[in-house]
């Protein structure tokens, strides 16, 4: 009997050792996958950007917004133009028919004005689905793609100066478009940012300068009270040192991009920072709020089959969003994407309300208990 009980201890001990591997294995593997994805989008960022269309019924989408200052320019160049899902041209038709149905494929380039008017004049369009090119303002500019290369370039003046957004429109019922979109936006003195982004890399740096320096506080004073500091408020400090080095990597990546027009390395290092900080950051709190290190040093059953959902579904959150965000508007189901996981971090957001209730309730039972 005692052997077998032995056997039976050591059985479950070997399975428990087994599972923890095993979750191990699929945390690193999450993560791998992630950072991987992560550095290769470092070549994606930034003004200078490239939309490839395949096989595409969309009648109208948003492509770019960029708000130019004096002295700024707007260029484009679309080429390698196809379209299926058209009827053939007959043999007396070709020439001026074949030309007329490349005519109803192009772009509006206009300049939204003052104020907030952007996301409803855009969404307006985007939604109505209508054949823009034909509906054009006298101020806007319409650019049809005519044969397999089309360009357009435009000098921003004082006059001109402002908000614009550049809008694909295809008028051809039930036809579907391929072509690939070169798209440069550049502010007066080559800068390759929008107007409202241009004090963006010194914001940056000095709140990651005051992060740091708090950060560094935050450590001085966890040494001079070692003994009575706890493990969760270690982990707090290395968040905040984390979110600096955010911030000021994010300096450097806008720095980067206002000069060149692309992050390059910049953005690999920001991204892999990013996701290790919202990893922390929900670490933390769920931490906190299941009561580890100030009321108990271990997690219960509950807790830890919170952590196994709520992190894992963050990683592919995060790594989905910043693909989200690095991909051009006009990328077909952008805007969809963009909504669902903006609805899974709201879920994850209320996930990790959980423990902290649960941590309450507990205590509050323990005090009448008490008394």
């Amino acid at each position: 009997g005692k052997h077998a009980a032995s056997c039976a201890s050591d059985n479950g001990r070997h399975t428990a050792a087994h599972r923890r591997r095993d979750l191990a294995t699929v945390a690193v593997n999450w993560v791998t996958t992630s950072l991987m994805i992560l550095s290769m989008l470092s070549l994606v960022a930034g003004r200078k950007s490239t939309l490839t269309v395949e096989d595409d019924s969309r009648s109208v989408f948003l492509v770019e917004p960029f708000c130019f200052v004096q002295g700024g320019s707007l260029k484009f160049q679309a080429t390698g133009l196809e379209l299926s899902g058209v009827p053939t041209d007959s043999p007396t038709d070709t020439g001026k028919k074949s030309k007329k149905k490349k005519d109803m494929i192009g772009f509006l380039v206009r300049r939204i004005g003052e104020g907030g008017a952007y996301a409803v004049a855009s969404m307006d369009e985007v939604a109505s689905r209508q054949c823009l090119l034909t509906k054009a303002k006298p101020e806007d500019h319409v650019v049809r793609m005519v044969g397999n290369n089309t360009s357009f370039s435009l000098d921003i003046t004082d006059k001109n100066a402002g908000l614009y957004s550049i809008v694909y429109s295809n008028c051809r019922e039930g036809s579907r478009a391929s072509f690939s979109l070169a798209v440069e936006l550049m502010n007066q003195g080559g800068v390759y940012l929008s107007a409202g982004d241009i004090p963006l890399p010194v914001c940056y740096a000095v709140v990651g300068l005051l992060f740091l320096g708090a950060g560094v506080v935050w450590y001085s004073l966890l040494f001079k009270n070692r003994d009575t500091a706890y493990k969760i408020h270690w982990l707090m400090g290395a968040l905040v040192m984390v979110k600096a080095f955010v911030l000021l990597f994010e300096a450097f990546r806008y720095e980067s991009i206002k000069r060149t027009g692309s992050g390059y390395g910049w953005s690999t290092i920001y991204y892999v920072l990013t996701f290790i900080k919202g990893l922390m950051l929900f670490s933390t709190i769920l931490l906190i709020g299941t009561g580890w290190s100030f009321l108990k040093p271990f997690l219960n059953t509950r807790d830890k089959r919170i952590l196994l959902v709520v992190l894992p579904l963050q990683v592919v959150v995060n790594t989905a969003m910043v693909v989200v965000e690095e991909t051009p508007p006009g990328t077909m189901g952008w805007m969809t994407w963009r909504d669902v996981l903006h609805f899974f971090d709201v879920v994850c957001c209320c996930a990790i309300l959980f423990p902290i209730v649960w941590s309450i309730r507990h205590l509050r039972e323990a005090a009448l208990a008490d008394g």
